[in-house]
């Protein structure tokens, strides 16, 4: 779906955002998500790309993902026939598609060359890890929208196509496997909660060796799945970065590992945590006022930014 606004349409380049819909990896459209992107596209007079994406199980990963690359650099590519500005492009996307925008974003840094850096990235509570469906300092709140076994089961329709995996992911065998690896810091608890000891820092092992012979652990390890956990010189060539954690959000976490480990890697951050926030209230801003209050800060940190 693309978002032209007349008033893009009578000036020189303009900006442009390519927004992938949230829909836990398996349901939704850019049209769940018209009210929200013509709503950006409108009030900062940009041109905003709103990708449908092949959902799971029936299309398992990488399918979405490949989707959403195609896309975002067929857009770069042909910026000029929809009057952009190819230097000025920023990618978003909430939840599920959150984790699609970074790694996205990643694939593009590491093709570079190919293709102009992306401005910015936004990241609305999104989906940065699947090792951990507990994350550590999480405390359940009244306005729950996910669960730990929601959000397990979206994780094997994704990754497999079928609900197989839920009972074993429900067990949390890897942070047991990753035990003292360099891994386990970058789910330190104290990231989340300051009061707490750090972990001491762990010993550097490569994927492929400490997931020999386990092709579960091999897939969450997968920097197109977990993108918390990509090599630095990945992380270092993503642009700068606007991503929100929701207090009562199963994802809370996610958030605050992965604004870390930016910062760790020298990306300029702003994270920003609404303590009453739940999961997928940016999406609510025509009827809620904290919702009204969130796309407030996307549209100015887009405004500041693009």
């Amino acid at each position: 779906m693309v978002l032209e606004p007349q008033s893009a349409q009578k000036q020189s380049a303009v900006p442009g955002l390519v927004f992938f819909h949230p829909g836990a990896f398996c349901v939704g459209s850019s049209a769940v998500s018209f009210h929200m992107t013509s709503h950006l596209a409108l009030e900062l007079g940009i041109v905003v790309i709103s990708v449908d994406y092949r959902l799971a199980p029936e299309h398992k990963f990488p399918a979405g993902l490949t989707d959403c690359l195609t896309a975002t650099k067929y857009f770069i590519r042909h910026a000029k026939r929809y009057n952009v500005d190819p230097s000025r492009i920023g990618i978003a996307g909430e939840s599920a598609g959150g984790n699609f925008a970074t790694v996205v974003a990643m694939q593009l840094g590491q093709e570079k060359t190919q293709y102009p850096a992306l401005k910015l990235q936004v990241l609305l509570y999104p989906v940065t890890q699947s090792l951990m469906f507990t994350a550590s300092a999480y405390k359940y709140g009244p306005c729950e929208a996910l669960s730990v076994w929601d959000l397990a089961y979206i994780t094997s329709l994704y990754l497999c196509g079928d609900r197989s995996k839920v009972d074993p992911a429900l067990s949390n065998p890897y942070p047991a496997k990753l035990q003292g690896t360099h891994y386990m810091n970058f789910l330190d608890p104290s990231i989340v909660d300051p009061t707490l000891p750090p972990l001491p820092p762990g010993r550097r092992v490569r994927r492929e060796d400490i997931a020999a012979g386990d092709d579960d652990l091999d897939m969450v390890l997968n920097p197109q799945v977990s993108p918390l956990v990509a090599e630095e010189e990945d992380i270092k060539g993503l642009p700068p970065t606007f991503i929100t954690a929701m207090e009562f959000d199963v994802l809370r976490d996610h958030a605050f590992f992965y604004a870390k480990r930016l910062e760790q890697a020298g990306v300029k951050v702003k994270m920003v945590h609404y303590k009453t926030g739940y999961h997928g209230q940016t999406n609510d801003f025509r009827w809620s006022e904290k919702g009204r209050e969130m796309m407030e800060d996307v549209l100015s940190y887009l405004k500041e930014n693009l």
